[in-house]
């Protein structure tokens, strides 16, 4: 069985890069100025549902998890970055804040569902939980102050 926190943070991670390393400024600005009509809403999605495949392929996750991980990651991706910049017209911090919590509960979510028989008091009572938390921080901190 696979640690909890051993697919989380890959997950996360990947999640960080795509979203503050890989996605240019002008993605950004093409998205909110066109909506649903942006092809950078569509290659952002498709970008954050193909960086899955590197943790999927490193915790040897099988060919039918890896596609059902792809198409959900892919999916929400889009539904979140379209209803944000539906929604987002003076680029509020709430915004963001509320788009990177549905991002990081999906991502808890697969984690759960991939480490069959985990419980939140579990991943709570986690020995390791706190060092992971806290590399998550530094790297978001560290990296790419904003």
């Amino acid at each position: 069985m696979i640690d909890f926190l051993n697919i989380l943070i890959p997950l996360l991670m990947m999640h960080i890069i795509c979203e503050f390393y890989l996605q240019p400024k002008t993605w950004l600005e093409a998205k909110k100025e066109k909506g649903i009509r942006s092809s950078e809403l569509y290659f952002n999605s498709l970008l954050h549902g193909l960086a899955i495949l590197l943790p999927a392929w490193l915790l040897a996750f099988d060919l039918k998890t890896t596609a059902y991980l792809l198409a959900i990651v892919t999916t929400s991706h889009f539904i979140v970055d379209l209803w944000k910049v539906s929604t987002e017209k003076q680029g509020k911090f709430s915004h963001f804040v509320m788009q990177q919590t549905v991002y990081f509960l999906l991502l808890a979510m697969i984690a759960f569902y991939m480490a069959k028989g985990v419980t939140i008091e579990g991943v709570l009572k986690h020995n390791k939980l706190f060092d992971g938390l806290m590399v998550i921080f530094a790297y978001l901190l560290i990296l790419k102050p904003t």
